[in-house]
């Protein structure tokens, strides 16, 4: 028991604490431009997800031999492709985008579904993997801008993630339940400091470091365990409940009142994902 309360507060807690404090020392630098705050963030959120990752797995394994074993390096990635994002437009950023959905969907399926199912099948599965990843970061960045404030979009995500490593952990994906959860506290602290601290603008990096982390995560524990595709489906989803509605003032008198309504919204279809799966699947405490 001692050890496994030593591996939460390490390996859960402590990235939690860490994030949120050097997070709140970028978005108070008056030293950085806001625009190149975003890329420290991205990496500092990153980091302590792979620190987090380390710690409950046992370490990093190259070269990964398992679709798990490539999370750290998807979250690394995902800095780089929202780094490049942050600093070039038009037909560029597409691309960009477009190869980290592909190299993303690759890590997940190709050590899995390519050689036991047929060929097309698997082709089909990437394709359609990717074109999800892709229009998902894209909606999130852009119509996240155009309708909610900084802080409404990372609640969505943090609310998401936490719950999606409660349902990985109900689903039988013990460990990933663990690093998900991680990555959410993570988001939180963040979320709470642009509360505070509220930026102009979140930018491209976070919203595509959330969408490849936990797709990676809600599709191995849907593909390699037990966790339901409609629940994985509904946790996806949740974080554009905080699109509804007209687009959000950044500054106005309704600010409390509309990050409360969106993140209940938010919650409300988090709670249809846990219904779902607890209608249809036992937790069985899976290793993964």
């Amino acid at each position: 028991m001692g050890s496994l309360i030593g591996q939460g507060i390490v390996g859960i807690a402590l990235p939690a604490l860490l994030a949120l404090v050097l997070n709140g020392l970028v978005l108070r630098s008056s030293a950085l431009t806001e625009s190149r705050k975003w890329p420290f963030i991205g990496l500092i959120v990153a980091g302590c997800f792979v620190f987090s990752y380390s710690v409950i797995v046992g370490g990093i394994a190259f070269p990964p031999r398992e679709a798990t074993h490539w999370l750290p390096f998807i979250a690394v990635g995902a800095v780089v492709s929202g780094s490049m994002l942050q600093f070039t437009s038009g037909v560029i950023r597409s691309i960009v985008r477009l190869i980290a959905a592909l190299a993303t969907a690759w890590t997940v399926l190709q050590l899995q579904i390519f050689g036991r199912w047929p060929l097309l099948i698997s082709v089909e599965w990437l394709v359609a993997v990717t074109l999800i990843l892709f229009a998902t970061s894209r909606l999130i960045e852009r119509e996240g801008a155009a309708r909610s404030t900084p802080t409404e979009i990372l609640l969505g995500m943090a609310l998401a993630a936490g719950f999606g490593g409660i349902a990985l952990f109900l689903g039988g994906s013990a460990v990933l339940g663990q690093i998900c959860g991680a990555f959410g506290l993570v988001l939180a602290g963040l979320t709470v400091l642009t509360f505070f601290l509220p930026p102009a603008h979140l930018g491209p990096i976070i919203p595509l470091i959330y969408v490849l982390v936990l797709g990676s995560l809600l599709l191995n524990g849907s593909l390699f365990s037990d966790l339901p595709w409609p629940t994985s489906g509904l946790v996806w989803i949740a974080p554009f409940g905080v699109l509804i509605g007209p687009p959000a003032m950044p500054f106005g008198k309704n600010r409390n009142v509309r990050l409360l309504v969106r993140g209940l919204i938010v919650l409300v279809v988090i709670g249809l994902a846990l219904v779902a799966l607890f209608l249809i699947v036992q937790p069985n405490g899976n290793e993964y």
